[in-house]
């Protein structure tokens, strides 16, 4: 609720309180009381109660604002780690005819268990954002040329490693958009 309302419900409150407790005084301690006193004191008694509600709902809204916010930062630090760990992952890929057939199938192998790292994550936080994290088009997956951000080579990659490398760029970039808008996802 904005502070300018919350302002005015004090306010408000305040004055009905002021009243109900003059009313209260004369319809206990009055002699010749009227009677209209008696429905203008349930009235003021409605409005108090009233007030005290929508505060009350005010607030546990915002607590329950609050708590989500907090959840999300936990998950958005967490995914977070888990792409600057892809990210590692991408650039730790070397040029094939260095690092041979082992090697490619060694980066390969941790590229599949960082993907099952996140589907595992994502899957116990949100189901649509696992099946954002695992789109990938057939057009992300073109090309074969890699170039390393770091050292600032450029090589070609084939087979296996292609799809997978073109894979982890399309799904780190799958993940950026869900960092970047959590409260989409979660």
């Amino acid at each position: 609720m904005s502070r300018r309302r919350r302002v005015f419900h004090l306010i408000v409150g305040g004055c009905v309180v002021i009243d109900l407790l003059r009313r209260l005084r004369e319809v206990l301690f009055g002699v010749d009381v009227p009677r209209i006193d008696y429905w203008i004191l349930g009235v003021d008694f409605l409005v108090l109660v009233a007030i005290l509600w929508f505060e009350g709902i005010a607030e546990r809204r915002h607590q329950i604002e609050r708590k989500r916010a907090e959840h999300l930062t936990g998950i958005v630090k967490s995914l977070s780690d888990l792409m600057d760990e892809g990210q590692t992952i991408q650039w730790s890929l070397r040029d094939p005819r260095v690092i041979g057939r082992e090697g490619e199938a060694i980066w390969v192998e941790s590229v599949k268990k960082w993907t099952e790292g996140i589907n595992d994550f994502l899957a116990m936080h949100s189901r649509k954002a696992l099946i954002a994290f695992q789109l990938v088009s057939y057009e992300e997956l073109g090309g074969n040329l890699v170039f390393h951000p770091n050292t600032g080579e450029t090589f070609l990659v084939g087979g296996d490693t292609r799809l997978t490398y073109r894979r982890l760029v399309a799904q780190l970039e799958n993940l950026r958009r869900i960092v970047e808008r959590p409260e989409g996802y979660f």
